[in-house]
């Protein structure tokens, strides 16, 4: 986690940031396949004149598929370098403390689990924490 990063929201809320994150790559995966597909299915220019009146038509142009494709990569993109700043953060941390921060913030287990689990006091599990936030 970055120092921007940490003045603007809490480890918590990081955590649960990724989650979220995680969650949503496979339906931004399958957003994108699908997107790719309509681009292919979009209607050439037609110089026929149009009879009738406001019909509504779900032709869009090329362009408009290919802004909705880059749109999409971007989005991808940011989630997976989130999480993979995540990931580095969990890297730096020794098998114990990782075990208990992912228990506590990522699976939400309560403390008094852990810490009857770890067989540690509650308050040293908040000065784990503590030190934690300050990475």
């Amino acid at each position: 986690m970055t120092l921007e990063k940490k003045s603007k929201i809490s480890l918590k809320q990081w955590v649960t940031t990724i989650r979220r994150y995680e969650y949503e790559l496979s339906r931004l995966y399958e957003k994108l396949e699908y997107l790719k597909v309509r681009s292919i299915g979009y209607s050439s220019p037609s110089f026929e004149p149009k009879f009738g009146g406001r019909g509504v038509s779900n032709n869009y142009s090329i362009d408009y598929w290919l802004e909705r494709i880059e749109a999409c990569e971007a989005q991808i993109k940011k989630r997976e370098q989130e999480i993979e700043q995540y990931n580095k953060f969990l890297s730096t941390l020794d098998v114990r403390d990782k075990g208990i921060f992912l228990k506590h913030y990522y699976f939400n287990v309560p403390i008094r689990e852990i810490a009857r689990e770890y067989k540690v006091k509650t308050y040293q599990l908040y000065t784990l924490f503590n030190k934690l936030n300050r990475l």
